[in-house]
């Protein structure tokens, strides 16, 4: 609960952060919101090792890897994206009738078809 609540937190950071204001504003929410997400990921983080039997404490932590493994780059989110799926597989196992981590585990194979489409074709065109 944690995990999502700073998520939540970090989304309202993002929507101040892009509703305008000063270039320093922008600056310091764009902080704030990765800073929440970071803890966020603590957390959840914390809640997998606490209770790996949660469904919750997997669906939150695949998200806030998801979220902050961005932050290091593309290299990093495709690096760290097949420890999102495994989490996102184990609530799906843990909660087979939770809509959303089924959701979010489609997401992440139609994203991952993507990028070996995109990588296809763009090898094609050299």
């Amino acid at each position: 609960r944690l995990a999502r609540t700073l998520k939540e937190l970090a989304d309202e950071e993002k929507a101040a952060g892009q509703a305008g204001g000063s270039d320093g504003a922008r600056k310091a929410a764009k902080q704030r919101e990765r800073s929440l997400m970071l803890e966020s990921l603590g957390a959840a983080r914390e809640a997998v090792d606490l209770d790996g039997d949660q469904f919750g404490a997997h669906k939150w932590y695949a998200i806030a890897l998801s979220i902050t493994s961005a932050y290091d780059g593309v290299r990093a989110a495709i690096e760290q994206s097949f420890t999102v799926r495994e989490h996102f597989e184990a609530a799906v196992r843990l909660a087979p009738a939770d809509a959303t981590s089924r959701h979010l585990l489609g997401l992440w194979f139609y994203e991952a078809a993507g990028r070996v489409v995109g990588d296809a074709v763009s090898s094609t065109e050299k």
